[in-house]
């Protein structure tokens, strides 16, 4: 069942459990596929938290330990070329 919320304090809490898996899920599938150092998960709270998306998700990202860390907002957009080869290494990881 989907809920339709703005954010994390709004998802009811017989949600929270499954919703959690997923992301664990996602994390578990970036891990297997690009084999990265670390594995950074966000979540945002209302626009003074840096929400700028207005529905309940979060953000999976893989870290490399040679790559900086780039604050949320300010990374430049991927070639989609880039995306395209990072998104068929995860579908083969499945």
């Amino acid at each position: 069942k989907r809920a339709a919320v703005r954010n994390f304090l709004d998802m009811p809490k017989d949600g929270v459990g499954a919703f959690l898996e997923r992301v664990q899920v996602v994390a578990q599938l970036l891990t297997k596929a690009l084999k990265p150092d670390g594995i950074e998960i966000q979540q945002f709270n209302g626009e003074a938290a840096g929400q700028t998306v207005f529905h309940l998700h979060f953000h999976v990202i893989p870290r490399f330990a040679d790559k900086p860390l780039i604050p949320h907002g300010e990374a430049k957009r991927v070639d989609d070329a880039i995306l395209r080869g990072t998104a068929e290494k995860i579908i083969n990881s499945l």
